[in-house]
């Protein structure tokens, strides 16, 4: 009974959120990029701003800001779904750890935890290339340096000051072990 009411409690939370944020920010083009879910916090004022000037430079006509604003909510609806399942099935994953389940039964839980998350990924690939479809060439050009901007700054944050570790062979980790002994 608990959790259903927490899966249900969490459902309409997101709802929440996802209409107080089209209504707040009105911007479909935040919605196409998701770029929320995507970047730390770290570095959300500066993605706040790359598509403020984004919004700004590809210089829209109203017939393509009416089809953005369709693309993005309904690119926003989509998400949203699949956020609901990914987080629904990694708290599975972090209960299934804390309770030390079966490591087969982890293992088949980070699988469709990863299924999840890419199924997001690819369909905030689709959302960008319905939105580039209504875009012109010089728009698109635009568009694409934005999205060369936004990779670097995804990698910046997934490569951050990590220590290089050397990686050891069987044999030689058989041997640390033994002369330890």
């Amino acid at each position: 009974m608990k959790k259903a009411m927490l899966i249900l409690l969490s459902i309409i939370s997101l709802n929440c959120i996802f209409m107080l944020t089209i209504k707040a920010e009105g911007s479909a083009l935040k919605l196409i990029i998701s770029a929320d879910t995507q970047f730390s916090q770290t570095n959300s004022e500066l993605i706040q701003q790359k598509i403020k000037d984004l919004s700004t430079n590809l210089n829209l006509t109203p017939e393509q800001q009416l089809k953005t604003n369709a693309i993005g909510i309904n690119s926003a609806k989509k998400l949203n779904i699949y956020k609901v399942q990914f987080i629904e099935e990694k708290n599975k994953l972090i209960t299934m750890r804390k309770n030390g389940a079966p490591i087969k039964q982890i293992q088949s839980q980070i699988k469709l935890v990863q299924s999840l998350k890419s199924r997001l990924n690819l369909t905030r690939k689709k959302n960008m290339k319905e939105f580039e479809a209504i875009l012109t060439q010089e728009q698109q050009t635009y568009f694409s340096q934005f999205k060369v901007d936004l990779q670097q700054i995804k990698e910046k944050e997934t490569h951050f000051n990590r220590e290089q570790q050397e990686v050891q062979n069987r044999d030689e980790s058989l041997k640390s072990l033994e002369n330890s002994n």
